[in-house]
């Protein structure tokens, strides 16, 4: 119910941006506590069990809109309406995959790169 007047109302932008940081916080505060002398591969499992249950808890809530999804909310909307195009969403993904490899060529170049061994 929170989370769905911060998205409906802009004059509350602030509160969601803080509830988007908290709830990641909060969720690895509980996960470093209930897993804090876990090893190995039951870290790996005791990290899936928690993300399983975290899903199955925001869909089985109310609040959350169950498996339908938050409704009221609108549709997003570009300002310019020839991205809506196929073809564009294309070039516009291709775009971002290209500015993915620079980045990844000039991270394994640079002195951090080479301490991680890239």
């Amino acid at each position: 119910m929170f989370t769905r007047l911060c998205f409906v109302q802009a004059e509350i932008f602030p509160c969601t941006l803080v509830l988007e940081f908290l709830s990641p916080v909060l969720l690895g505060v509980i996960k470093g506590l209930l897993s804090h002398r876990v090893r190995n591969d039951f870290l790996a499992v005791a990290t899936l069990a928690l993300g399983l249950l975290t899903r199955q808890l925001i869909v089985n809530f109310d609040f959350t809109g169950g498996v339908n999804g938050f409704s009221g909310l609108t549709a997003l909307r570009f300002p310019i309406s020839y991205l809506l195009m196929p073809t564009m969403n294309y070039f516009l993904v291709f775009g971002f995959v290209l500015l993915a490899a620079w980045l990844s060529m000039r991270l394994t170049s640079s002195r951090t790169g080479r301490v991680w061994g890239l």
